[in-house]
């Protein structure tokens, strides 16, 4: 009988990749077959698994009663169990670059649909949208804190395209029909939604880049992994106090360092930095 693990799924498209690429590398290292549940991630990579039944044990999360805990501890090598959790500590980190690039290759088709989307100098990732609610605890990064960085490295700053992330590098053959932060949970997550498509140039913009200033977010830290960039710049918001102003969150000035490994939110003890081996 074949031993199975599924994985449950849950966010946006950088957090579910995170949770993925998890339960991807438990299914390999055990030799069990991964069931996942019907996403995005099937609709722009070639992700084939069967689907998830959502019948088995739930193991994981990202806490224990007594404290924090990561990976799975007593549970690894279990199988006919759903795998949960945000998997973002480096405790979890159980694959590779090499491996991720492996599993998240886009389709052709939609490889066809970027194929015009240009190789840029410098592209400074801003991440707003719902960062700017107060009820969300992140860092909202200004654009002053990325040009200062480029003052910092070295970096020509009349070459720099922001990239706001929530009105996207638009080209014509996806349509822009509503702002991803106003779409809700069932929306983000439907298939062949048009709309949900308009992240996928801002992902290959990045991909293509030399040099990229990310954001905080997961969504950034995957398209630096999947890309081919020469430089890649982290903001550094360990010990940054999101600010707040009435219902939404004003921009601050964090620092950056060069790397692709400094974590998305502070202080969360089940997060932390994320230095992935080649």
């Amino acid at each position: 009988m074949t031993k199975v693990v599924e994985v449950s799924l849950a966010g946006g498209l950088g957090n579910r990749m995170f949770q993925y690429a998890f339960a991807r590398s438990y299914a390999e290292r055990h030799g069990f077959e991964l069931h996942t549940p019907p996403c995005i991630l099937q609709t722009i990579f070639q992700i084939d698994d069967p689907p998830a039944d959502n019948n088995f044990p739930v193991v994981g999360g990202d806490h224990s009663l007594n404290g924090f805990s990561f990976g799975l501890g007593a549970h690894d090598g279990e199988h006919d169990i759903t795998l949960s959790g945000m998997r973002q500590h480096q405790q979890e980190l159980t694959y590779t670059r090499s491996d991720a690039k492996r599993w998240f290759r886009l389709r052709p088709e939609m490889e066809e649909l970027v194929k015009n989307v240009p190789s840029m100098e410098v592209v400074a990732n801003l991440r707003r949208g719902d960062y700017t609610y107060s009820c969300n605890p992140f860092v909202v990064i200004s654009e002053q804190s990325y040009l200062d960085a480029c003052d910092q490295h070295g970096i020509d700053k009349s070459k720099v395209y922001f990239l706001d992330g929530e009105t996207h590098y638009r080209i014509p053959e996806i349509l822009v029909e509503s702002p991803w932060v106003n779409l809700n949970a069932e929306e983000q997550g439907k298939l062949g939604n048009n709309a949900r498509l308009d992240f996928l140039p801002d992902l290959a913009l990045i991909m293509r880049a030399r040099i990229i200033l990310r954001s905080n977010s997961t969504f950034s830290w995957w398209a630096v992994t999947l890309g081919n960039s020469e430089r890649v710049f982290s903001p550094d918001i360990r010990g940054v106090v999101p600010a707040s102003s009435g219902l939404f969150r004003p921009p601050q000035h964090v620092p950056f360092v060069e790397g692709n490994h400094m974590q998305m939110a502070w202080p969360y003890p089940y997060l932390s930095d994320l230095h992935l081996k080649p």
